[in-house]
């Protein structure tokens, strides 16, 4: 009888509920994409830099191409910078500490990452190439001058020393030179925010694009 009782309690007991795994990802895809669409708007800072910039430049961006191209010309020279939104120049800042050995602050926020970007010059079918690195200033890594203007560089070539071991009178030269066109700073600044935002669009895409492949 016993036996029967503890039996007959067992079959009262609740069925567990089990969610497939399906059911997880879509309900951390509806949090997340909540999430992430509340901070997809265009910041006032993004909105200033952006006129700026196109009074001198025509912005190309396609929806799905993390590449970007801005446009512009300077006299008889065409000028093109390109950048793509995930490509990060890894930076480590390393400060002192009260013992004089250096540490890495982690702590920062809201600090956008570095982009790099190519900004190309042409003229007489010859091209000059500046390498660059987007922060809150602007940072020539290269430069290269090409005979002949083409997509792509044949690396055994030689096209000019590295930016930084040039003297630093004609290093300036070379930023003036950018600066008439309207290569430097503040479009360093509009580089990393437009990235920044180019990316959380394309992110909210994508979260949207994988609720409705795995609903």
């Amino acid at each position: 009888m016993l036996g029967r009782l503890i039996a007959s309690r067992a079959l009262r007991v609740p069925k567990a509920r089990f969610f497939s795994t399906e059911d997880a990802l879509s309900s951390l895809l509806s949090r997340e994409l909540a999430e992430e669409k509340a901070n997809c708007f265009v910041s006032d800072e993004l909105e200033t830099l952006r006129e700026k910039v196109l009074k001198t430049f025509k912005i190309h961006d396609t929806p799905g191409n993390v590449a970007i191209t801005l446009k512009s010309k300077y006299n008889d020279e065409l000028i093109d910078v390109n950048f793509n939104v995930q490509d990060i120049a890894e930076t480590e800042e390393a400060y002192e500490d009260e013992d004089g050995e250096g540490e890495y602050d982690d702590e920062e926020e809201d600090v956008l990452p570095n982009i790099r970007f190519t900004a190309r010059i042409v003229k007489n079918n010859q091209a000059l190439i500046f390498d660059c690195v987007a922060s809150s200033i602007l940072t020539i890594d290269s430069v290269m001058h090409l005979e002949e203007n083409s997509d792509e560089v044949d690396n055994n070539v030689y096209h000019g020393p590295r930016f930084m071991d040039l003297e630093n009178d004609v290093q300036e030269a070379f930023a003036d030179y950018l600066n008439d066109r309207h290569i430097n700073d503040e479009l360093a600044n509009f580089i990393m925010e437009y990235s920044d935002l180019k990316e959380q669009k394309e992110y909210v895409t994508f979260l949207e694009n994988v609720q409705k492949f795995t609903e």
